[in-house]
């Protein structure tokens, strides 16, 4: 867990990376803008520990090397601190300007001539560049390469130049022409010699390029993978030079004398940008460690490149009861210490809630005291500003009154005999809103003795206070007993948040049929009522049966009524009467028995057997 202290400079600094990200303003310990609302609708957050001092920090320089012009491929000026890329073809020299800025008439242009050789004045340089820039504007001018003698010839309209010189085989120095010095070779522009171009060419402008010493190193990246093509940039106040690395990792970029920063860029965006640091590697310039060039080469300037940051922010709770505290906790995927850097989390009206000192995680807790509702998010940044600000994706936490009672619902009223469906029960306050932060556990019950209920079930924060207990669930609600039949939820911890909801339950079709007599014992030969009533496979009058039954009887001599097709103003009972011609006559002395069967579906069936006729 990061630590949460707050410096001065951290809290200047953490309001910078609010506002990089596009958050609303609030100074740290100020009130924010809008004003806060009243404690019936605010939350109470955690207090931020108080800032301390802090050492200021200077920010780092501005990166030189992006710049635009002519062609979109040369630096804009003369000067070491940009890297040499690759140039077309110069224009014509009758089309450029001179250096007033015109072009001259009528002129075709004239050329700068001489030889550019490495190391004792041999080898010659072949396909080195040469460029010209207008003196003392600074302007790019004209450019060539010189020939595999390392001979050149630029052409360029009447004017005084500066021309800059660059081995791209990266053996040599890059630098300028510099009459009288060593080889006629500077690396300092302001040492330059001017060269200036009059109304005829201007040979012997020959240049020995220095030498300087290696600085060498290796690029990994995740489990210690050799980086390759990853940027390799060594910047000074005087000097920069720019190499790739190979496909094994390694780099050696020349450098003359002094000291510098060492950047890594991968432009394919996996990894971070960083600088070389002696115990790690620092996504910030200013934390970087120097690396000085005197009279030897300087190898092992190796890092292991940083995956870029992810930031996610999560709460212990989306709803949740006033004046219950929700832990809000944000997490970043690695830790980039040693560059100091800030978590730091923030309410809406930009307020912050906690900062802290690098770490990977860092928490704080937020309570209401009143029904409310509010959106909270991260940043994470290194906190002098100069890292991009990652913003978190946003957590909004409800509170809610306590629940007092609970609503239940079915999702079918009717509700066929026998059937699953689903049942939902909601937490309410005693306002009738949900209580979207209640996290009791329930029990059912029913009216219905042959009725299945739903399981026990304790209510989770993505339930905001309502759960469906569905039909599909080896638990769902089942009921049987026809009739009208109450459905109950209840707090099993506080009895009184309870609620109840009727339902009518209608019988399902006939299964089977019940057969009943009239007299028993019976005489032998008398006719007395029969009746038949048709149920559901759980045991409900099937009132809506009008099959056709037929009747049977162990009693060879005796007589029973006519088939009959039930009506709907039967309801699923019909009773044949001692009067009914036939009616039931039963002749034969002993026991008997009698049956009513379904014409169309024999299952449907029904018998009364122990019939004593005497």
């Amino acid at each position: 867990m990061a630590t949460s202290r707050m410096t001065r400079l951290g809290a200047s600094v953490v309001l910078s990376l609010v506002l990089m990200a596009g958050l609303a303003p609030a100074a740290l310990g100020a009130s924010p803008s809008a004003p806060i609302p009243s404690p019936t609708v605010a939350p109470t957050v955690a207090a931020i520990p108080s800032p301390a001092a802090a050492p200021v920090v200077a920010a780092p320089a501005t990166d030189s090397k992006t710049s635009s012009a002519p062609g979109g491929c040369l630096p804009s000026s003369p000067s070491p601190a940009q890297p040499r890329l690759e140039c077309p073809s110069q224009a014509d020299p009758s089309t450029q300007t001179n250096a007033a800025g015109v072009v001259p008439a009528g002129t075709t242009g004239y050329h700068i001539k001489g030889r550019v050789t490495g190391t004792g004045g041999t080898p010659n340089l072949g396909d080195a560049q040469v460029l010209a820039y207008v003196h003392p504007a600074g302007t790019y001018a004209g450019y060539t390469n010189t020939a595999a003698d390392g001979t050149y010839s630029v052409a360029l309209p009447a004017g005084t130049y500066v021309l800059y010189f660059y081995d791209e085989s990266l053996t040599y120095l890059h630098g300028y022409y510099e009459s009288g010095s060593s080889g006629n070779f500077t690396i300092d522009y302001d040492s330059a010699t001017p060269v200036t171009l009059g109304s005829s060419d201007v040979s012997g402008i020959d240049v020995q390029l220095g030498t300087g010493h290696h600085i060498s190193g290796t690029a990994t990246g995740t489990g210690g993978t050799p980086l390759t093509s990853i940027q390799v940039d060594a910047d000074s106040s005087d000097y920069t030079s720019a190499v790739a690395t190979h496909p094994d990792g390694t780099y050696s970029v020349e450098v003359p004398a002094g000291t510098y920063a060492v950047k890594f860029l991968d432009t394919s965006g996996t990894y971070l940008t960083g600088y070389y640091r002696s115990d790690g590697i620092a996504v910030d310039a200013t934390w970087a460690t120097p690396v000085m060039v005197d009279t030897l080469d300087v190898g092992n300037i190796s890092v292991r490149m940083l995956v870029p940051w992810t930031l996610t922010l999560g709460a212990s709770a989306r709803h949740a009861t006033v004046r219950t505290a929700v832990t809000l906790t944000a997490t970043v995927n690695q830790d980039v210490s040693p560059t100091p850097y800030w978590i730091v989390i923030l309410a809406s009206d930009g307020t912050v809630l906690n900062a802290c000192d690098g770490g990977t995680t860092c928490s704080t807790a937020v309570v209401s005291g009143a029904v409310f509702s509010d959106t909270f998010h991260a940043v994470v940044g290194a906190y002098d500003g100069t890292h991009p600000v990652k913003t978190s994706h946003s957590v909004t936490v409800t509170w809610a009154r306590p629940a007092t009672h609970l609503n239940v619902s079915v999702g079918v009223n009717p509700w066929p005999a026998g059937s699953k469906h689903s049942v939902t029960v909601t937490a309410r306050d005693a306002y009738g809103d949900i209580a979207t932060g209640y996290r009791g556990t329930i029990h059912f019950t029913t009216s219905d003795a042959q009725a299945s209920v739903p399981a026990d079930y304790s209510f989770t924060d993505a339930d905001a206070g309502v759960h469906t207990f569905p039909s599909t669930s080896s638990h769902a609600l089942r009921l049987e007993t026809a009739g009208t039949r109450t459905v109950t939820a209840t707090d099993v911890s506080h009895s009184s948040i309870t609620g109840s909801h009727s339902v009518v339950v209608t019988p399902g079709v006939a299964k089977s049929f019940t057969v009943s007599v009239g007299m028993n014992p019976w005489p032998a030969g008398s006719t007395h009522s029969v009746r038949v009533t048709a149920l559901d496979a759980y045991g409900n009058v099937a009132t809506g049966y009008q099959g056709t039954i037929h009747f049977t009887t162990s009693d060879a001599a005796a007589s029973v009524p006519a088939d009959y097709t039930f009506t709907a103003a039967d309801n699923g009972v019909h009773t044949f009467p001692n009067t009914l011609i036939p009616g039931l006559t039963l002749r034969t002395v002993g026991t008997q028995w009698v049956r009513a069967t379904d014409t169309v579906t024999a299952t449907i069936t029904g018998i009364k057997t122990g019939i004593v006729v005497q």
